[in-house]
């Protein structure tokens, strides 16, 4: 059966994903926080002035994201919290 092209972009990133060692489809995850808690780390860190990173395990359904040259945004929601994210993308 031949893949469309929409098929073979899907295949092909979740190869890339496999390549860094990152299942595409993993069976658990261990969240660390929810939406909220995570937003309030780093609400609270750039209060404080801290330029540590703040690290944690969040799930969620990642409704959208768009890349922008190297920056990558990220909408991801959970229940009725929603996340924005921004970051670098890993496609540069």
């Amino acid at each position: 059966m031949e893949l469309n092209e929409l098929e073979k972009i899907r295949v092909e990133k979740i190869r890339k994903l496999e390549d860094l060692g990152i299942s595409a489809y993993p069976t658990r995850a261990n969240v660390t926080a929810t939406i909220k808690e995570a937003c309030d780390a780093f609400e609270s860190a750039e209060a404080a002035g801290n330029a540590e990173p703040v690290k944690f395990t969040i799930a969620g359904r990642m409704r959208s994201q768009r890349v922008m040259g190297k920056l990558a945004f990220t909408h991801i929601d959970r229940k009725s919290t929603r996340l924005n994210s921004s970051h670098m993308s890993a496609n540069q």
